[in-house]
């Protein structure tokens, strides 16, 4: 059953062991591939290599690796799964290498649940870069890190988001000695291979929808790149606290909604317009205003032929501000 699970991470997990919690916790191939090219030609040792995955990608970039684990379960497991790579018992605390990259993924999952404070993780953020202080290391942190929590822990790298599949899988810390001088936040989109960092340009401008409203991977809002990402395809940002953008061109490979009609939200003209357009089914993407996607579309009791897009945002300054519906084609 869970190499069934796996094969939606993994290319081939045919003949891999797991665990249930091991699977949740495993980084998605692409990902680990992504990293792993990040560290080409260095000695890498992943100190928490739990049943092998990112050890699977490092050997086939990193002129050496090493894996470790505190877990002798999950240790057995990665020899059965990556039994080429050289393994060992011992905590990531006390690294069992000297000038090695050393790589973390430290657990983010309880018996209740996530946790989102990362000095809650095991073992915990603080104690790991007190430890790694002098090491290049690289660090695996929750989608929802706290940036200014990190700045508190004295971490002074660079922070990557990754996204693939639509959605965004995590932030990773990479220490100074592994990361651009000029370059703190950088988003990475797997799906579309493009990446973008806080050391380009974010002159864009706030201005009315155009042809196209654009909403930016998950990774470029996770990473505060919104603008920097609106100059490098010439868009602009239809608020300056909202996430949505608006253009006359798509960006290649993006998904976008040609804005077909703008009215002053409210339920009964959105019904009214979406009734008039035949709409029978619509996806409904809100931001700064405080709607349920589902539950307004349910109120909405849509009975057409037609499949639009609504996009509802609150936009203009202060109190002046107000909430706005754009009826919209999307590209696909």
């Amino acid at each position: 059953m869970l190499r069934r699970k796996a094969a939606t991470k993994f290319a081939d997990a045919s003949d891999w062991l797991f665990t249930d919690e091991a699977l949740q916790q495993a980084t998605a191939g692409p990902v680990a591939e992504h990293r792993a090219l990040r560290l080409t030609g260095r000695t890498v040792h992943d100190a928490t290599c739990s049943i092998g995955t990112e050890l699977a990608a490092l050997r086939n970039r990193a002129a050496f690796v090493v894996g470790s684990d505190i877990d002798p379960v999950r240790l057995a497991m990665a020899r059965h799964n990556v039994g080429d790579v050289p393994l060992c018992r011992a905590d990531a605390l006390r690294p069992v290498t000297a000038d090695a990259v050393v790589v973390v993924d430290p657990a983010r999952r309880s018996g209740t649940g996530r946790r989102f404070d990362p000095r809650a993780s095991l073992p915990p953020l603080d104690q790991l870069l007190d430890v790694l202080h002098a090491r290049d290391y690289v660090v695996k942190c929750a989608p929802g890190v706290d940036f200014a929590v990190l700045r508190q822990l004295g971490f002074r790298g660079e922070v990557e988001v990754t996204s693939l599949a639509g959605s965004v899988r995590e932030a990773c810390l990479w220490s100074p000695g592994l990361s651009e001088t000029s370059v703190r936040r950088r988003a990475t989109m797997l799906d579309t291979a493009e990446q973008l960092t806080d050391a380009e340009p974010d002159d864009c401008g706030v201005a009315p929808a155009g042809r196209w409203i654009v909403d930016p991977d998950g990774a470029v809002v996770r990473a505060g790149l919104v603008r920097h990402y609106a100059a490098r395809h010439a868009l602009w940002q239809l608020d300056a606290d909202i996430a949505y953008l608006s253009g006359d061109q798509l960006p290649d490979g993006v998904r976008g909604f040609e804005v077909l009609e703008q009215l002053a939200f409210s339920e009964r003209h959105l019904r009214q317009a979406l009734s008039a357009r035949d709409v029978g089914a619509a996806e409904i993407l809100v931001r700064g205003v405080d709607l349920d996607p589902d539950v307004l579309r349910s109120r909405l009791r849509l009975r057409g032929s037609a499949h639009l897009t609504v996009v509802i945002a609150r936009l203009g300054p202060g109190a002046a501000s107000r909430a706005t519906a754009f009826i919209c084609r999307p590209s696909r």
